[in-house]
């Protein structure tokens, strides 16, 4: 296998420290692992854009956290009832679409590691590409977090 092979880089590294919380329809997406987002934005990474239907995928699955839980909301289920979730609401109205999203190709798809605030407002706001920074193997090995 190459080197920069995503699930071979990800079973050298120390794993996630919510793993066991992870509900079955993340696990294969959710990198296993805990990566630091100030490692990840200090990155000189390849930019390029995306059409937004490789990516509406991201809005039904549960990312995000309710009342202190992690993995409990979809970017969907806020959608259909924004007062719900105030936390959301104000990163959403807070989400700087200037920034690109991450991404990292996992199983044949596009990965959101960092963004999917802002996918959900550019979805919103009737977008049909968004910017993408793409991450490598390699990439990933370097932002992991070591505890």
């Amino acid at each position: 296998m190459p080197a920069d092979d995503l699930e071979v880089v990800l079973a050298h590294l120390p794993e996630h420290h919510l793993l066991d919380a992870i509900p079955i329809e993340l696990q294969p997406w959710l990198l296993p692992i805990d990566w630091d987002r100030e490692q990840l934005w200090q990155l000189d990474l390849a930019g390029s854009r995306l059409p937004l239907e490789e990516l509406r995928w991201h809005l039904e699955l549960p990312w995000w956290r309710h009342d202190g839980l992690w993995f409990q909301v979809t970017p969907s289920q806020f959608r259909a009832d924004p007062t719900a979730y105030p936390e959301h609401a104000q990163r959403i109205a807070r989400a700087d679409l200037s920034y690109p999203l991450h991404v990292v190709r996992r199983r044949e798809r596009w990965l959101i590691l960092d963004g999917i605030h802002r996918l959900l407002k550019a979805d919103t706001c009737g977008y049909e590409t968004i910017e993408v920074l793409t991450l490598t193997a390699v990439d990933i090995a370097r932002i992991a977090r070591y505890r």
